[in-house]
């Protein structure tokens, strides 16, 4: 029973100030009372000596160090440290917390790592119970509930859900939803472009923030290289308007190839007005302003009859709606995104039969020249890698 997160942040900075920073207190509490109690029943200890062993015991052999070092004979009791063993004793409780804070920490975000958003799909999620916990936002649950699942509020503590998870309780834990690590520093992608200036590719697939850049290098150097960029990303269920936004904000941009990731979730559920509106929307888009537009399916996340069937239907609706564009509507395999599928030669094949007019791209797990080879053999006529100078080089 996977824990539904994204990063581990969430659960860390619950564990700092709701579990970790109260237990170190109440350490410092336990501490006080004891050496008061030990002051009480053997005045001659000393209360200042009698308090600081008593905390620093608390944390183990550490109480035998304050004894040793900061005692009456210690070598911190001299006359230039009148505090005694108090140095000792700070020393060792600011360890101590970091370190158990750490730990804590560490332990936690491991417990809780065993699964992520790969596991959004319908299939999964219809007719299974999720819990979200105190304090966090209703809105981190929306997507379970456009999928079929069923939320409700937690309480208690975080690692306490995570139990009555692995008891059977709840199918699932939502802690945060996970936003993909799809970003690479700038000076990485000037080197992509420049790469990609240099040996004549088709295209460069970016994040929305670098298309500027990317114009910018690919004008200066006056190459006929293309710009493309992902919409709705990494899930594609976003709302149609707001889909169909985020492409025009793209489109003012500069873009060239508007990349769209299809609501995959909305055509398992056999919810089709949905999908359907945003396939004629986010083509009609691009049919507008003269770009290129491709419908990722996320073959990773379907069967292949459902490959077949998604394939089949986009081809259908802008066979009929846009014939006179079909060339420049791709059907993609994937984002690269989910769960590490990429695009196989069988599912390519599978997309190619039924595709029609619209033109095949293959994405994701195209490494080398010989599956860039298969892929083309199999019906792609675009390529999506990371690995295109290897390819280009017949590696």
């Amino acid at each position: 029973n996977p824990v539904l997160m994204a990063n581990n942040t969430n659960i860390i900075l619950n564990y700092l100030f709701k579990t970790v920073l109260p237990s170190m207190l109440i350490i410092v509490i336990l501490g006080l009372l004891l050496g008061n109690l030990l002051y009480f029943f053997d005045k001659k200890r000393g209360y200042r000596r009698s308090l600081m062993t008593s905390i620093a015991s608390l944390f183990g052999e550490s109480g035998f160090l304050s004894e040793r070092w900061g005692g009456r004979d210690g070598f911190l009791a001299e006359k230039y440290h009148r505090f005694s063993g108090i140095p000792m004793i700070i020393i060792i409780f600011v360890i101590s917390y970091f370190f158990s804070m750490g730990m804590q920490a560490y332990t936690t975000a491991q417990a809780v790592s065993l699964s992520n958003i790969n596991k959004l799909t319908y299939d999964y999620i219809a007719g299974k119970t999720f819990v979200l916990p105190e304090g966090y936002s209703a809105a981190m649950g929306d997507s379970i509930k456009r999928l079929g699942g069923k939320i409700i509020r937690g309480k208690g503590k975080v690692i306490d859900l995570y139990a009555d998870i692995q008891k059977g309780k709840y199918d699932g834990l939502i802690i945060g939803l996970q936003r993909a690590k799809y970003d690479i520093k700038q000076n990485n992608i000037k080197g992509l472009i420049n790469e990609a200036i240099k040996h004549n590719f088709k295209l460069v697939m970016i994040r929305p923030k670098y298309i500027t850049l990317a114009k910018e290098l690919i004008k200066k150097s006056k190459s006929n290289v293309l710009v493309g960029t992902v919409v709705d990303f990494p899930l594609g269920d976003s709302p149609t308007e707001d889909k169909i936004k985020e492409a025009k904000d793209v489109i003012e941009l500069g873009v060239d190839d508007v990349d769209y990731v299809a609501d995959y979730n909305i055509f398992k559920q056999k919810r089709f007005d949905k999908f359907d509106l945003d396939i004629l929307e986010g083509t009609r888009l691009g049919v507008i302003h003269n770009k290129t537009v491709k419908w990722i399916i996320e073959t990773g996340a379907l069967s292949v009859e459902e490959i077949k069937s998604i394939t089949k239907r986009i081809s259908q609706i802008v066979s009929k709606e846009f014939s006179d564009y079909v060339e420049k509507v791709f059907i993609k395999t994937s984002t690269g995104y989910y769960g590490g599928f990429g695009a196989t030669i069988k599912d390519v094949k599978v997309m190619r039969s039924v595709s029609g007019d619209l033109p095949i791209k293959a994405s994701g797990g195209v490494s080398n020249f010989s599956d860039f080879s298969q892929m083309i053999a199999a019906g792609a006529t675009r390529i999506g890698t990371s690995k295109a100078l290897k390819i280009f080089k017949k590696e």
